[in-house]
């Protein structure tokens, strides 16, 4: 049909005028990416990963791998990680995440953020209490 022709004319016209606009040459599709512009999702991984190492060697787990471990995107593990933390290192299960009024949450039920900066606290807590028994 005609009107089929037309749009297929139209259609490699616009195609043809496309590939003037971009190029066409293969040096312009390679792109060279800088590892400071990846997603942080890869930082995230490789947080998560030092810190299991650090559960499984008992050695000390960075404040900035737990902030590593809140960036925003899909990730699986992160609250099971967490948990593991408070449960290995601190000996702390069930209700123990401490919430504004004073009463406390069951850790498997609070918001990830809300459990992240609890281990983050008892982190910093047991590194300023393991720093005072050396100072003495």
């Amino acid at each position: 049909s005609e009107r089929a022709k037309r749009a297929y004319e139209t259609r490699r016209a616009n195609a043809e005028k496309k590939r003037r606009e971009v190029g066409d040459t293969n040096e312009e599709k390679i792109k060279i990416v800088m590892p400071s512009q990846l997603p942080h999702v890869f930082a995230a991984q490789e947080a998560m990963e030092r810190i299991e190492w650090a559960l499984y060697a008992k050695m000390p787990i960075a404040i900035d791998d737990i902030d590593l471990l809140l960036v925003p995107g899909r990730m699986s593990g992160r609250k099971d990680v967490l948990l593991r933390i408070l449960d290995e290192r601190f000996g702390l299960r069930g209700k123990c995440v401490p919430r504004d009024d004073g009463k406390v949450v069951f850790a498997t039920n609070c918001p990830i953020d809300v459990l992240a900066e609890f281990v983050k606290f008892k982190l910093k807590e047991s590194s300023s209490d393991k720093q005072d028994v050396t100072r003495m």
